[in-house]
């Protein structure tokens, strides 16, 4: 049964309210990223609510849930170019010139997009785990794409047996603001699913 409240438990459940909502700003304004802090106001702000925090023992901006592991950088662009060996060599693809050159822009061609995302997940998982083998689902995408370039007119006319990838990957740091290259290389025989780094 619903009861009105007595004038004695008004100003007890406005004191709370209103406790409870500077308690969220302070921690709020004490967990902002450092990254969205640009102006000197909000850093002042930000300081003064952790050290308001830190008073009373609690510490702001802890991850609660770290399912995933927190970006480092961000992925600016990845450039290619691709050469096919064999009878002769050949050039299936590049465009290595704007990364060398930091020339980012942006990406409108659909095929470049599904190339640029698919290859560029493919290399950063070698570049870490360093094996090669294409059944690998992260790397099947390198294999679709190595194929494509073995079988393109091209290549058939050249009688490309080999396939090699170089790519320059551009991400800018997220704790300081620079902007970095990780340059990755590998071949692939056409034949064989699996994936030779740095050949």
């Amino acid at each position: 049964m619903w009861r009105m409240p007595t004038p004695t438990t008004r100003p007890l459940r406005r004191v709370t309210l209103l406790g409870l909502s500077i308690y969220s700003c302070v921690l709020l304004a004490a967990a902002l990223p450092a990254e969205l802090v640009g102006s000197r106001p909000l850093a002042i702000v930000k300081l003064a609510a952790g050290y308001a925090l830190h008073a009373v023992g609690v510490t702001p901006g802890l991850e609660v849930f770290d399912g995933k592991q927190s970006l480092h950088a961000i992925h600016e662009m990845t450039c290619f170019r691709v050469v096919g060996e064999g009878a002769g060599r050949v050039v299936l693809y590049d465009d290595l010139a704007l990364c060398r050159e930091r020339q980012v822009e942006a990406v409108r061609d659909p095929f470049r997009i599904l190339q640029m995302r698919s290859l560029s997940a493919a290399f950063v998982d070698l570049n870490l785990q360093g094996q090669g083998d294409l059944t690998r689902a992260v790397l099947q995408p390198l294999f679709l794409f190595s194929d494509y370039y073995c079988h393109t007119p091209a290549a058939e006319q050249a009688k490309v047996e080999r396939v090699s990838i170089e790519a320059l990957y551009l991400g800018l740091n997220l704790q300081d603001g620079t902007s970095g290259e990780v340059p990755m290389r590998g071949s692939r025989d056409c034949k064989q699913p699996t994936w030779a780094v740095g050949r």
